[in-house]
């Protein structure tokens, strides 16, 4: 007899489903509990790659925002030596045509007070 014959047999004798049916009510539920529970798993699975994924954004951000504010300040630490330096230029070129113009007057034989 072959698989599906000797099944029908014991189904229809009822032999084979005092067999089956317990053993399918078994199967059933933890079939689906262990659904539920690969389900369960995969929304927390994908919930941890969302929170992970917002982490890393607001990571990145972060620094980008860290980096722009460091440009920012370097930019004013730059702007600020220029201007000095431009002042120190401007005063030692005032100072040297200052000692010219006295040389001028000395030569002369004028002298300022």
């Amino acid at each position: 007899m072959t698989h599906k014959r000797i099944l029908t047999l014991l189904v229809c004798t009822g032999l084979g489903l005092s067999l089956a049916v317990p053993a399918m009510a078994d199967s059933v539920p933890t079939t689906a509990a262990t659904a539920h529970e690969k389900l369960e798993a995969m929304k927390a699975k994908r919930e941890a790659a969302i929170d992970q994924h917002a982490a890393d954004k607001k990571a990145k951000l972060e620094e980008h925002v860290a980096k722009k504010e460091a440009r920012i300040e370097q930019h004013k630490a730059n702007k600020e030596a220029t201007i000095q330096a431009h002042k120190d230029a401007r005063a030692a070129k005032k100072e040297i045509l200052q000692k010219n113009r006295d040389a001028i007057k000395a030569s002369k034989g004028k002298t300022t007070p």
